[in-house]
């Protein structure tokens, strides 16, 4: 894919996954299913989601992002998003920095 990047060098980034990490496709496979996401020291529910906006104001969602673009081998790459529908998702999770750890489980 490239040439491997320190998290110190991304300016600007509130969060960062690497692209293998979580496919988009895990995530629509179990929409409306509750998840427990910890980032850092804080832990939270959040709702695994088809879209950003299937969810209701106030609530986190974890959805696959609105852009996206072809890949080498046909298909398409997709990144998530962590969204608070009217609200800072960042914030909720104490501002962590980049390279914080990040761990996502199924509730149900």
């Amino acid at each position: 894919m490239g040439t491997s990047l320190s998290p110190r060098c991304i300016q600007r980034i509130k969060c960062y996954l690497p692209m293998a990490t979580i496919k988009p496709r895990r995530v629509e496979g179990i929409a409306g299913s509750r998840l427990r996401l910890k980032i850092g020291t804080v832990e939270r529910e959040v709702i695994a989601s088809e879209t950003s906006f299937a969810v209701e104001p106030g609530q986190l969602a974890f959805a696959p992002g609105s852009s996206g673009w072809p890949d080498a081998r046909g298909g398409e790459a997709r990144w998530l998003e962590l969204v608070l529908r009217g609200g800072n998702a960042w914030e909720v999770f104490g501002r962590p920095s980049v390279g914080a750890h990040i761990r996502l489980s199924v509730l149900d």
